[in-house]
């Protein structure tokens, strides 16, 4: 199952869905349906009942046998997940790192890694079917029958549904402009829950030994498994070297601007990263890295 497989199934509404389960205690799963989408106000419960499934499906809520629901065991009482940050941070958890292709959301995280490897390239697709196309011709040569019936090919609803929980999930922000409809490449939410086990305390360390824990953490971006897949699969034999994603690069020019890491540029360093072009920073070259306190 993906989550972007309905986009009735929004950040908003499961959120919506999650804070209401605390605050009634133990409700019943008939009361919940009935609290987000009121017979008396709507026709159908159709999207209530898709967000329902979907909290059942990735472990958000769980429902006894007498169908009263309560919040998923993983969610301790020190996460405050009424907040959208703890609700964005629970979710990543959920959602996020997955590159076994048998594995709920395998799809929704490969899209995510192609994006990020299409670079400047993204800004050149005047409609949203341009990406569809492209990465589905792209990632896979089966047949399209075979795909679709396997839930592998990604579909203009998947898209906006990716587009929707990509930009809530933290790989950058939406910008809509007339018949363009895109995410602008930035990681920097992605990132932040994740920061304490890529740099140990606030230890200066080469980058080198950061981006080696990064493909590990996050096998969508730079250097990860699905990262190096979409690469061969969009770019072939071009060489990359230590030339850095758009996305990644955005992502910590904007970790750096806020004070939560320090890019590190040594000049005698042969350790040396190139962050993606950007005429307007000062940060085009980085060494080490280390997080602020």
């Amino acid at each position: 199952m993906e989550i972007i497989n309905n986009n009735q199934v929004t950040p908003h509404r499961l959120h919506a869905l999650v804070c209401l389960v605390p605050r009634l205690r133990t409700p019943s799963r008939d009361d919940l349906l009935e609290l987000l989408q009121p017979p008396d106000l709507v026709n159908s419960q159709d999207a209530s009942k898709a967000v329902y499934l979907a909290a059942i499906n990735f472990r958000v809520i769980v429902e006894d046998e007498n169908s009263r629901v309560s919040l998923h065991p993983d969610i301790g009482k020190r996460q405050n997940i009424e907040t959208i940050s703890g609700f964005r941070a629970f979710m990543q958890k959920r959602l996020t790192g997955i590159a076994d292709e048998n594995a709920d959301n395998y799809l929704f995280n490969l899209f995510t890694a192609w994006y990020a490897v299409q670079n400047e390239e993204v800004f050149r697709y005047s409609k949203k079917t341009g990406f569809r196309e492209q990465f589905n011709e792209a990632m896979d040569f089966r047949e399209e029958s075979d795909l679709l019936e396997e839930g592998r090919i990604l579909s203009d609803e998947k898209l906006n549904g990716w587009l929707t929980w990509a930009s809530f999930l933290g790989w950058g922000w939406r910008m809509k402009a007339r018949t363009l409809d895109l995410l602008m490449p930035d990681a920097h939410e992605r990132l932040i829950p994740v920061l304490p086990l890529l740099l140990p305390d606030s230890k200066e360390i080469p980058f080198s030994q950061f981006a080696e824990k990064l493909a590990e953490i996050c096998p969508e971006l730079d250097g990860g498994s699905l990262f190096e897949k979409c690469w061969q699969a969009s770019h072939g034999a071009e060489p990359r070297g230590n030339q850095l994603s758009l996305m990644l690069s955005t992502s910590l020019r904007s970790l750096h601007d806020n004070g939560k890491i320090q890019l590190i540029h040594y000049a005698d360093s042969a350790n040396e990263w190139q962050l993606y072009p950007a005429q307007a920073h000062p940060v085009q070259r980085v060494t080490h890295i280390k997080q602020r306190a």
